[in-house]
């Protein structure tokens, strides 16, 4: 068996700092890198990394087996009761403790964790999701220090509140029998979830540094839109500033390096802040994918005191406007997003795109992998990916991504399907938490919603946990009340001070699809088919305003899913294939509607092939309809991107990259133009949706056998209006002799108009057939390869004499 490659980088921190400070300008110092840890009480001090994880520095010292490989998940659940601690030494001048400020900023600590500085507690951290900040002032020293971060278990942290409690609280994710996940402050989907494994981690996983000031330091800008038209911008920007020594001070703000405003004041010791209104002539918008371009500004705020520089701080932004429609109309409430409709060029865009869950089960892992995704997902034509609740709130690079790309961010709060204890301590951590998190996003021109919750809402109202868990009338009041106050008053309350212009909804769905006439309000999460009764059929019937969750599952490749498990286990009745199936549904699904169209798996490996033609085939269904039955529909966010871990999930892309034949087929599916076409009775029914109007297109219907032999063939000139374009072509009347749908299939082809269809490439294409692929009359055949390299890159050359349907090609690392 191959065994899984882990790669963590060791880097050696800071070893020691004799430059002394350069003016008065702030000193930045990062204490990533080379650290130690140990199990608490242990006299042996063991090598870490930061950021990172327990699971992670354990792993890379051979002290646990990887754990996803083979059963080894369950092989460390004992880090979980344990408590940790890491520490390092840095060495600081006698000039820089001169100055008279110094802040250590940890963007993330898992979870219950203190900060000691050379034995003296700095402070105490109960929420991964906050970015944390201490005063070391009164600790600091010239020479040698000493930081010491001890981590506690979630699992023993959270106990008492767990046995203080009347009831058990809803958390039907939470993969162990003491389910603590509702009272940590923790990712959710670290405790367990259908899709990936249980690892409840700990540590330094965000960036560390050390700031050292001595005069006032930007603490913060942020730059929002006004006014907008096509000829002129009206921009404001705040700047806090963090003042220690009086005096006066000058801000100035650049745009693309050219000063735009200044402001000269007179600054006392605390937070002040900046309020700075400026124009600029002839600007630049910012469009999401399919709209134009993502234009962006570098805003640059620099504070001067007595003409010498005291701090800078800049950032990309960029100037649109968004609105979140969601009104009653003739067909029921619509949902849907409109961008810069002040401009004649602006308004409604139909959303394509996926929930995204983090791409490692041990989140600093993931911070590169979440470029490759969101690369993945551009490179298909989707515009708008959810930051799924059960997660973490991404790091600056992926917003930053999302800026320069076009791509659209659906953001939720990171709670997700369970109650929580919304009430003293936790809800004032909850409100500090959502608070640093919007403050921090907020000048994201990606971000175009916020979302409080995922289906907290539709459970409570629809999954029975009253029953359940058996709450009390009082309890289960009690209960609602503590949501409502939160998610409906304490979120908007906090949205109004810190970022009022950005839309935001107190959870998704706002309609359940219980009932028909639900799918003619708001957005949606459709799972009739997976966890329902619904036939596959469900995808194409059933479709909402806005789908922003649904979704089949699928295997991982076989590459992938071989580097996990040994070859002796590799039949889907195994436990180690087994423990990769999370979802309590297991395989039945696949296998129910897998047989009917490819027959029976011949074995394993067929089954794990057949599982990805088969979410495919689904998800086509689902996107086909969604864009099809627009503008009743206007978005479609398909579950799920990327995988946390090797294992069986909904995701189109798995663990190691391979993309799946669904995320194949979302090239066509998300294009500017979608061709589909299907098969009533006598006639082939061809719909376009088109994303802009065409004057003058040639449309080509060709009734092929499989082999290309022409059976009949159609052309039509024709323009296409934006929306949906409608064609029937009776099949009766294309026969000149007897076609066997076995051995037949259309090919509708779409061509720029004004050129030779000889000569050009289709701008859109689809192939339909006519009956279940099992049913096929495909021929045996042994395709021919040739590989030709030209400059970096390889070329594979194939030649086949007869159809091969659905060929995959893998290429050994």
């Amino acid at each position: 068996m191959r065994k899984r490659r882990t790669s963590i980088a060791l880097f050696f921190g800071l070893m020691a700092w004799s430059v002394c400070m350069i003016g008065q300008h702030p000193e930045h110092i990062s204490l990533d890198g080379d650290w130690q840890f140990r199990e608490e009480d242990s006299l042996k001090w063991l090598q870490a990394t930061v950021p990172g994880t327990v699971h992670t520095d354990l792993l890379a010292l051979k002290r646990i087996p990887d754990p996803y490989i083979g059963l080894n998940e369950k092989a460390v659940q004992w880090i979980e009761e344990r408590n940790w601690e890491y520490r390092k030494t840095f060495l600081l001048s006698p000039a820089q403790i001169q100055n008279t400020q110094s802040e250590f900023v940890f963007e993330g600590l898992d979870t219950y964790c203190d900060v000691l500085l050379n034995g003296k507690l700095l402070g105490h951290c109960d929420n991964m999701h906050r970015r944390w900040v201490f005063d070391g002032r009164n600790a600091l020293k010239a020479g040698e220090n000493e930081l010491v971060l001890k981590f506690f278990s979630p699992m023993k942290v959270a106990m008492p509140a767990v046995l203080a409690s009347p009831f058990l609280l809803s958390s039907g994710n939470d993969a162990s029998p003491t389910k603590v996940s509702p009272y940590v402050r923790k990712a959710a989907y670290h405790f367990g979830w259908d899709f990936g494994p249980r690892m409840v981690t700990a540590g330094i996983w965000r960036p560390v540094k050390l700031i050292l000031w001595k005069n006032a330091k930007i603490a913060a800008v942020s730059t929002q839109p006004v006014r907008l038209k096509r000829e002129v911008a009206k921009v404001r920007s705040r700047v806090t500033v963090d003042v220690a020594i009086s005096g006066n001070y000058e801000l100035t703000l650049l745009l693309d390096g050219k000063t735009v405003v200044s402001s000269r004041r007179q600054l006392k010791p605390g937070l002040q802040t900046f309020e700075l209104n400026y124009t600029i002539k002839q600007p630049r918008y910012w469009w999401p994918v399919g709209m134009g371009k993502p234009e962006m500004y570098h805003v640059e705020a620099r504070l001067e005191r007595g003409g010498e520089l005291v701090d800078s701080f800049g950032q990309n932004t960029g100037l649109r406007t968004v609105r979140l429609v969601r009104e009653k109309d003739e067909i029921g409430t619509s949902f849907y997003f409109s961008f810069n409709d002040f401009l004649e060029e602006g308004g409604p865009l139909f959303i394509k795109g996926a929930n995204y869950v983090p791409s490692d089960a041990f989140l600093p892992r993931g911070a590169e992998k979440q470029i490759r995704l969101l690369e993945a997902a551009k490179a298909v034509g989707m515009n708008m990916i959810r930051v799924w609740g059960g997660g973490v709130y991404a790091d600056e690079a992926f917003y930053e991504w999302c800026d320069a790309n076009g791509m659209l961010v659906w953001q939720d709060l990171a709670f997700a399907c369970m109650m929580y204890p919304l009430e003293g301590k936790f809800l004032e951590n909850a409100k500090l938490e959502f608070t640093d998190n919007a403050l921090r996003l907020r000048t994201h021109p990606s971000l175009a919603l916020w979302c409080g919750n995922n289906e907290i809402d539709v459970a409570w109202h629809n999954w029975g946990w009253q029953q359940e868990f058996k709450y009390s009338e009082e309890f289960a009041a009690k209960l609602w009340k503590e949501y409502v106050t939160f998610f409906q008053e304490s979120v908007p309350s906090i949205l109004e001070k810190v970022d009022p212009k950005r839309a935001y909804i107190s959870t998704s769905p706002l309609s359940n699809w219980g009932k028909e006439e639900n799918f003619n309000h708001h957005n949606m999460h459709y799972w009739g088919v997976w966890h329902g009764t619904d036939s596959l059929d469900g995808f194409s019937h059933f479709v909402p305003r806005f789908m922003s969750e649904y979704g089949f599952q699928s295997w991982p490749s076989e590459q992938t899913l071989r580097g996990v498990i040994d070859s002796a286990d590799w039949d889907v009745d195994s436990a180690a294939i087994r423990n990769r199936q999370k979802s309590y549904k297991g395989n039945a699904p696949i296998l129910k509607f897998l047989r009917p169209l490819y027959g029976e798996p011949k074995d394993f490996s067929a089954f794990l092939t057949l599982s990805q033609l088969l979410q495919r085939d689904a998800m086509t269904l689902a996107i086909e309809a969604h864009r099809m039955k627009s503008p009743h529909c206007m978005g479609t966010l398909y579950w799920q991107l990327g995988d946390c871990w090797p294992g069986a999930s909904w995701s189109t892309i798995d663990f190691d990259g391979v993309w799946k034949p669904a995320h194949y087929a979302l090239k066509r599916l998300y294009a500017p133009g979608l061709v589909a076409a299907e098969r009533k009775n006598d006639s082939l029914f061809v719909r376009i949706a088109a994303e802009a109007a065409t004057q003058f297109v040639k449309l080509s219907v060709d009734i092929l056998t499989l082999d290309d032999s022409s059976i009949v063939e159609h052309l039509c000139a024709s323009s296409l209006r934006k929306g949906i374009n409608e064609f029937a072509y009776p099949i009766r009347d294309f026969e000149s002799k007897p076609i066997d749908m076995r051995n037949a299939k259309a090919v509708i082809s779409v061509f720029d108009g004004s050129k030779n269809i000889l000569q050009a490439e289709p701008i859109a294409r689809h192939v339909v057939y006519f009956v279940a692929p099992k049913e096929l009359r495909l021929r045996k055949t042994t395709p021919e390869f040739t590989l030709q390299q030209d400059g970096e890159m390889f070329r594979i050359n194939l030649r086949s004499k007869h159809l091969i349907k659905d060929l995959q090609l893998s290429i050994a690392n």
